[in-house]
């Protein structure tokens, strides 16, 4: 089944959307997920600043 989520049009999802936890409450963190960008503190499919030691349900692991 297709993605159709907000992301697969373009558009962000918010923190609430996502479940975001400031910091994580488990051992997964956006640090080790594929959609983290560290430099710029963002995430790709997830809106506002998102830190190395933060988590939400959309984690991906990095691809090794």
């Amino acid at each position: 089944m297709p993605d159709v989520s907000a992301h697969a049009y373009g558009h962000k999802l918010t923190k609430i959307e996502v479940g975001y936890e400031h910091p994580a409450k488990g051992s997964e963190n956006c640090g080790g997920c594929a959609h983290f960008k560290p430099l710029r503190e963002k995430c790709e499919i997830v809106t506002g600043r998102i830190l190395a030691e933060d988590w939400c349900r959309k984690w991906k692991p990095k691809s090794p």
